[in-house]
């Protein structure tokens, strides 16, 4: 059942109009620590700092299931050399800071700089991994 947003997919959620939900941990970490929802595990591939006592899906008994968002910086194409490479050092001084590391764990998430190559060979891993698990349970586009 397709939902504009994660609120209204909580709400029904709690009314019983559904059984279960994905969600990001940091928009439902609330409602499991008061006990009005139970988390089945997460997707991560380990515990979330936020839920330690939530398993993840491969303790849960489903190996090699790990899904997770992410967000990336990128740039034109043509962009100058020396420009990318500012940006990347910058980037990367940025996910050093504490108070980065500080504010992406209270939303439940890890900043990680991955630059040049190794982001674009992550993008590249990514969409094939995501295509042929599409591919494989025969999903087309509505």
């Amino acid at each position: 059942m397709p939902y504009k947003g994660g609120s209204p997919a909580v709400t029904d959620l709690l009314g019983g109009q559904i059984e279960m939900m994905p969600s990001a941990v940091a928009a439902v970490a609330p409602r499991i620590k008061d006990g009005s929802l139970r988390a089945l595990a997460v997707t991560s591939a380990e515990r979330s700092p936020m839920l330690p006592e939530v398993p993840t899906m491969a303790e849960a008994g489903v190996p090699d299931f790990v899904a997770g968002g992410w967000f990336g910086v990128l740039a034109r194409a043509g962009t100058p050399p020396e420009a990318v490479a500012r940006l990347e050092r910058e980037l990367e001084a940025v996910t050093r800071m504490p108070e980065f590391k500080e504010r992406m764990a209270g939303i439940g998430g890890e900043g990680k700089a991955l630059t040049g190559r190794a982001f674009g060979d992550f993008i590249a891993a990514e969409t094939a991994r995501w295509r042929d698990i599409i591919k494989a349970a025969g999903v087309k586009p509505d």
